[in-house]
């Protein structure tokens, strides 16, 4: 009985050294993990830190681009002209024949991003509705 004792406990021994080396092999190689994680995550968080100055300086460039632009940038004109000419043959009344003609002209200005005015004149009669005078 002395030796089944002797025995086992020669025998938890020995495991319990082989154990501890190999505890402290994983110990080791964890380590060594953590040290690869940990110059990994340096490394990525430099490369976010240089991402992060150059969108400042890109938005600093922006905020330092000159608004005002010069007054013929920010003025637009457009114009058109229609003469046309009808002939009109109604039986029973006598024929008409006459030109019509229209011009329109507008001016634009871009006082700012959100805000722009717009003049516009065209001819016309006494007619609210066509921009035609014959």
């Amino acid at each position: 009985m002395k030796t089944k004792a002797l025995f086992l406990s020669l025998l938890s021994v020995m495991s319990h050294s082989a154990f501890a080396s190999e505890t402290s092999q994983e110990i080791a190689l964890l380590r060594q993990q953590i040290q690869l994680l940990t110059q990994r995550l340096d490394k990525l968080e430099s490369k976010i830190k240089q991402s992060e100055q150059k969108q400042e300086a890109i938005a600093k460039k922006i905020e330092e681009k000159p608004n005002k632009q010069s007054i013929t940038d920010r003025l637009t004109f457009k114009a058109d002209f229609r003469d046309r000419y009808e002939y009109i043959d109604k039986k029973g009344s006598e024929i008409r024949q006459r030109d019509r003609v229209r011009l329109r002209a507008q001016l634009g200005m871009k006082v700012n991003d959100k805000l722009s005015f717009n003049l516009g004149l065209a001819t016309s009669a006494d007619d609210p509705v066509s921009t035609n005078q014959s």
